[in-house]
C-alpha cells in the first residue's frame, strides 16, 4: 500500500472489487471458492495498514452521506460497495 496514494485509495479499492464482480460472474460462473478468496483478499488489504484503511472508508462514507440530494448516480452504489469492503 502507498501511502501517497491514500486519498484515492477507497476509490480504487471499489473499481478493482467491480471489476473482480465482473470477473466472477463471467468467468467462474458464482463459484464459491472464488468469492471466499476475494473476501479473504480485501480483508487482508484493508487490515494490512492498521486503522488507516477504516479511517479512510470512514471518510468516504461521511462525505458520501453529508452530501445527501448531491449525490451522482454512481455514488449510492459506492456507498453500498464500501460496505461490502
Amino acid at each position: 500500500m502507498d501511502p501517497q496514494r491514500d486519498p484515492e485509495m477507497v476509490s480504487l479499492l471499489l473499481d478493482f472489487r467491480a471489476r473482480l464482480e465482473v470477473l466472477h460472474v463471467e468467468a467462474f460462473v458464482p463459484n464459491e471458492g472464488f468469492t471466499q478468496t476475494v473476501k479473504s483478499a480485501f480483508e487482508h488489504v484493508v487490515n494490512a495498514r492498521q486503522n488507516r484503511p477504516a479511517e479512510l472508508i470512514a471518510k468516504f462514507v461521511d462525505v458520501q452521506l453529508r452530501s445527501g440530494n448531491k449525490v451522482s448516480a454512481r455514488e449510492p452504489r459506492a456507498t453500498h460497495a464500501v460496505v461490502v469492503l
